[in-house]
C-alpha cells in the first residue's frame, strides 16, 4: 500500500510540474505563445505585433491607418480598408484585426505580408479579442 501511494505522489507530482504557467520572460518574440486561453497583451500579443507587425502598422508608419506599437494604439486604429475599428473586445469574426490574419481577408491580402503567422499566433489573437481584448 506504501509503495501505491508514494507511486501515485510521485506521478501527481511530475504531472503538476508540466504545466508550467508562461509568464512574459519566457515568451521569445520569434516563437509560438501559448495555446488555450492563456494570451496576455504585454506577454503574449505584443510580442506578436511587434515581431511581425509594426514594422509597417507603427506610428511612424500607419499603413492602412492600422498602428499596433501599443495596447492604446491597436484599440484606437480604424482600418481604412474596412472603415471600422481593427478590434472588436469579445468577437474576433467581428473584428478587421483577426480577418486580415485569415487566408481569405474580405479586403485586400493576408496580413502579415510575406510569410502569415502561425496557427498558434493566430489563435492567441482570437482568443484575447473573444476574451475582451483586456490590457493584462
Amino acid at each position: 500500500m506504501k509503495c501505491y501511494l508514494f507511486s501515485l505522489f510521485l506521478v501527481v507530482t511530475l504531472m503538476s510540474c508540466s504545466k508550467k504557467t508562461p509568464v512574459a520572460a519566457d515568451l521569445d518574440p520569434g516563437t509560438d505563445p501559448p495555446p488555450n486561453g492563456t494570451s496576455t497583451y504585454a506577454g503574449i500579443i505584443q510580442p506578436i505585433f511587434n515581431s511581425r507587425c509594426v514594422s509597417c502598422h507603427s506610428a511612424s508608419n500607419p499603413q492602412s491607418g492600422v498602428n499596433v506599437s501599443s495596447y492604446s494604439a491597436t484599440m484606437a486604429s480604424r482600418g481604412t480598408q474596412y472603415n471600422a475599428l481593427i478590434v472588436n473586445p469579445g468577437n474576433a469574426n467581428g473584428s478587421p484585426l483577426h480577418n486580415k490574419l485569415q487566408s481569405n481577408p474580405q479586403f485586400g491580402s493576408q496580413m502579415p505580408q510575406g510569410a502569415p503567422l502561425t496557427t498558434q499566433q493566430i489563435t492567441a489573437i482570437r482568443d484575447w479579442i473573444n476574451a475582451g481584448a483586456l490590457n493584462e
